[in-house]
């Protein structure tokens, strides 16, 4: 069971396309957040025995617009600096390679939606916390 019962508010700006390797590269929207929440649950999931490496090159975010080609450009620029509410699950995810957090956000699910896009995107959203040196023997629930 998620328990999504921590809030915060992001700010979405539109991504360097040049810098990934997928998809559309002229749609990329993400959604920059706190850097304090992905520092302590990087010192937790260290505590807790895992070697996580911290970061990404987008630094903390939400993943709203991955490459997909939105329906309703004409939205598209206006997005670029408007700030969004989000939370996040106290729950840390693995997939063996990276670590994360489950986030919900009506307010990305609208944005995507107005768009013309489904209301969540491919690997729905997340907040990730770094990638993992190696796999631990810990089970994560």
């Amino acid at each position: 069971m998620e328990y999504f019962c921590h809030k915060s508010r992001g700010r979405l700006f539109i991504a360097d396309p040049r810098a990934k390797d997928c998809g559309d590269r002229k749609f990329w929207l993400l959604m920059r957040c706190d850097p304090g929440i992905v520092n302590l649950y990087h010192w937790l999931a260290t505590r807790n025995g895992w070697e996580v490496l911290k970061g990404s090159r987008w630094g903390p975010h939400v993943s709203v617009v991955c490459g997909e080609r939105p329906k309703n450009r004409k939205l598209w620029d206006s997005l670029d600096g408007q700030t969004c509410w989000y939370s996040y699950s106290v729950n840390t995810r693995t997939d063996d390679e990276f670590v994360w957090l489950d986030v919900q956000s009506d307010d990305l699910e609208q944005i995507r939606e107005d768009l013309g896009l489904r209301k969540k995107p491919y690997f729905s959203f997340h907040l990730t916390v770094g990638r993992l040196k190696f796999c631990p023997n810990v089970k994560v629930g």
